[in-house]
C-alpha cells in the first residue's frame, strides 16, 4: 500500500506540477509497478520467500539504474561491466516473470523466442538469417537505454496512462459506477432484454473512464451478472454478455487502452483525433451487441409462449 501510495503521489506531481527527465520518470515508474506487482500476484495463494525476493531484487534494480543511467547516456561501446550484466539478467528475468504472471505463458514465451532470435540468426536459413547480436548488446539495449524496457511504450505508460488509471480509481471509489449503473438501468431496464442492455449501456460508460476489461467487469459485473441471471439469462449467458460488454471499453474514447496511447504516438497525431476517429467504430461496437441482445430476448419469449402453449 505504501509503495502504492508514493507511486500515485509521483504520478500526481509530474502529471500537473513538476516534471523530471524522461528515463527518471520510466525507470521510477517501473520501479513502483514491479514493487508490487509479485505481491499482487504472488506464485501461489499466499505470498512466500520467492514473492518478496523477486520485489527486493525489483526494488535493488530500479534503484541502480536510476543511480547510474547518466554515467551510461553518451557511452558509445555496449561493453557493460560483470555488475551491469547481473542488473541486466535481473531485470529481464523480472519482466518477463512479471509478464507470465499478469497476462499468461503466452507473452513471455513470446518474448523469450525474440530474445534466442537475436542471438541465433547466423544459424537461420533464408529471410531469417541476420548477423546475430551479442548478449552484451542485447542486454545493454533491453536494460539501459531508451529503445528497450525503458522505451516508447513504458514511458506512455508512466506519463499518460497511470493518470487516467488514477482518475477511474478516484471516481469508482467515489461511487461513480454506481451512478453509471443506475443511469443504465432508468433508461433500459424495463425495455425487452433490459437486464442485460442495461449491462451493455454500464459497461460503455464504465468504458469512458476506465480503458481496462478487467476493472469494467469487476465494477459493473457484480451488479449486472445477477440482475440479468434474475431476469432469465444462464450464467454462461450473463456472463458472455458482461465480458463483450466490458471488453468494448477498451476503445470507448476518451480513455481507452493503453494501446490507443501507442497508436497516437507512433502514428505521430493528437490523441484528441484518434478518439474522434475511434468513437464511430466504438458505438457501432456496442450498437451490434444491443441487436444481438434484443435477438436473444425475443427468442427468449417465442420459447417461454411455445413452452406455456405445449402445457396448455
Amino acid at each position: 500500500m505504501i509503495a502504492s501510495i508514493i507511486g500515485g503521489l509521483f504520478h500526481l506531481y509530474t502529471g500537473g506540477i513538476g516534471t523530471f527527465s524522461s528515463m527518471v520518470q520510466t525507470v521510477f515508474h517501473w520501479l513502483i509497478m514491479f514493487s508490487i506487482v509479485f505481491l499482487l500476484y504472488p506464485k501461489k495463494r499466499e505470498r512466500n520467500l520467492l514473492d518478496w525476493v523477486l520485489t527486493a531484487s525489483s526494488l535493488a534494480v530500479g534503484i541502480y539504474i536510476l543511480m547510474t543511467w547518466e554515467s551510461r547516456v553518451n557511452r558509445v561501446s555496449p561493453i557493460l561491466s560483470a555488475l551491469e550484466i547481473i542488473v541486466g539478467v535481473a531485470l529481464t528475468l523480472l519482466v518477463l516473470e512479471a509478464s507470465r504472471r499478469c497476462t499468461g505463458n503466452f507473452l513471455a514465451i513470446t518474448a523469450l523466442v525474440f530474445l534466442i532470435y537475436a542471438k541465433i540468426g547466423p544459424y537461420l536459413p533464408g529471410i531469417l538469417r541476420h548477423k546475430g547480436y551479442s548478449w552484451h548488446r542485447v542486454l545493454s539495449t533491453l536494460s539501459f537505454a531508451e529503445t528497450g524496457i525503458f522505451g516508447n511504450a513504458l514511458n506512455i505508460s508512466s506519463t499518460f496512462v497511470v493518470l487516467f488509471v488514477l482518475f477511474g480509481a478516484f471516481l469508482n471509489a467515489s461511487n461513480g459506477g454506481k451512478l453509471f449503473i443506475d443511469i443504465s438501468y432508468s433508461l433500459t431496464g424495463s425495455s425487452r432484454g433490459g437486464p442485460a442492455k442495461t449491462a451493455v449501456l454500464s459497461s460503455l460508460l464504465m468504458g469512458t473512464i476506465s480503458g481496462s476489461p478487467v476493472a469494467n467487469v469487476v465494477t459493473t459485473g457484480t451488479f449486472t451478472i445477477p440482475l440479468m441471471k434474475t431476469a432469465g439469462y444462464t450464467s454462461e449467458e450473463a456472463c458472455a454478455i458482461e465480458a463483450v460488454a466490458s471488453t468494448g471499453g477498451q476503445m470507448m474514447p476518451p480513455v481507452m487502452g493503453a494501446a490507443a496511447f501507442l497508436v497516437a504516438e507512433y502514428i505521430g497525431i493528437k490523441y484528441g483525433e484518434l478518439c474522434i476517429a475511434a468513437f464511430i467504430p466504438a458505438m457501432l461496437y456496442y450498437l451490434a451487441i444491443f441487436v444481438i441482445i434484443d435477438f436473444i430476448s425475443i427468442k427468449k419469449v417465442w420459447l417461454v409462449s411455445i413452452e406455456a402453449n405445449y402445457r396448455y
